[in-house]
């Protein structure tokens, strides 16, 4: 294992230091794992030996090694910030009780944004399915996304299957905390 000091880049990264920092005055190990190449980026901002706190880009050697990893550890829980594949978070559950944070419309909207850039600007009142498909090009979903491409299409697909892998997630999340009433 091999610690480094990551970079600071904004407000998640901040709150995620204030948690580890919290959880050690109160007697708590942490294990800050890292996932899929945000260490690379710089974007984890957690400070792992102020905070007393290992720090591991455990997803980046493969899933089969993050889960052994947490296996041999034995964590009482595992604080799941932002991992980008839903399939991951679903092993992870396998192996440890969960909680979720969520920093935005994760598994209820195709791309996180819920709003709409067509005719104007507003906020989607759609629930997430099916009916996602067709509104996502007429309402200009999260973004001005004419044409039709194929492209965009396999955006669009794509986005869908993994916020409904997520949503599906969730229910073996033993918590599911956001920063909202």
């Amino acid at each position: 294992m091999h610690i480094k000091q990551p970079g600071r880049s904004g407000g998640a990264e901040r709150y995620v230091d204030e948690l580890i920092r919290w959880l050690n005055r109160g007697g708590h190990d942490c294990l800050f794992l890292v996932g899929e190449g945000q260490a690379k980026g710089g974007g984890t901002g957690v400070d792992p030996i102020a905070a007393n706190t290992m720090y591991d880009e455990l997803f980046d050697r493969g899933l089969s090694a993050a889960l052994a990893a947490v296996q041999r550890w034995r964590p009482d829980f595992v604080y799941v910030n932002s991992l980008t594949n839903p399939e991951w978070e679903v092993a992870l559950q396998s192996v440890a009780d969960c909680g979720r944070f969520i920093h935005s419309y994760e598994g209820d909207c195709v791309n996180g944004a819920r709003f709409h850039t067509r005719p104007q600007v507003t906020v989607c009142q759609q629930a997430f399915g099916w009916r996602c498909w067709p509104r996502y090009f007429w309402s200009g979903c999260g973004q001005n996304n004419l044409p039709i491409t194929r492209g965009r299409i396999e955006v669009l697909r794509d986005g869908y299957r993994r916020e409904k892998l997520r949503r599906t997630a969730f229910k073996g999340y033993r918590a599911v905390f956001v920063m909202s009433e």
